[in-house]
């Protein structure tokens, strides 16, 4: 696995899309593994720590991928807010007997906006993993450096991670 470092931008091409690549652009994705393991990540700098030793891996990127990327979460997010709002509408008109009320309503009857940001979520998630799958993008985490590192024991951390 080769050292990360001393590439141009001229050199790096985009994981995601083949296209030239900028180091601006590249994904920071970092994975994380318990200190008493003492894993090794050869070609990568280990941040050892007390409890989790940390390790980055740099993801070559282009721009519009990048880009691409920060817009999908929006629309995720956006999907789910508006799944949110419509889904006690949809509750409205078709069980109107059934009241759309706050989600902390002990009696069950705010799930309708719960639904909606799930189904909101999950359809937008969706979407944009059949869009990616058609246009040929590859997930970063199937970047080949970061599937060696996860066979060897590092793990994505819980608190998230990357840019």
């Amino acid at each position: 696995m080769p050292a990360q470092s001393g590439l141009s931008d001229r050199t790096e091409v985009c994981w995601q899309c083949g296209a030239p690549a900028r180091r601006a652009s590249a994904y920071r994705l970092k994975l994380v593994a318990a200190s008493r393991h003492g894993l090794d990540a050869p070609g990568f700098l280990v941040r050892r720590g007390d409890r989790e030793d940390e390790v980055e891996v740099r993801v070559p990127r282009c721009v519009e991928c990048r880009l691409h990327n920060r817009l999908s979460i929006f629309i995720i997010f956006a999907t789910a807010l508006a799944g949110a709002i419509i889904a006690p509408m949809v509750q409205s008109a078709l069980w109107p007997g059934i009241r759309a009320v706050a989600f902390h309503q002990p009696d069950g009857h705010g799930v309708a906006p719960a639904i909606g940001i799930i189904v909101g979520f999950v359809a937008a998630s969706l979407g944009i993993a059949l869009h990616d799958w058609l246009a040929g993008r590859r997930t970063l985490t199937s970047y080949p450096p970061v599937v060696v590192l996860r066979q060897r024991g590092w793990h994505y951390p819980v608190h998230g991670g990357g840019d």
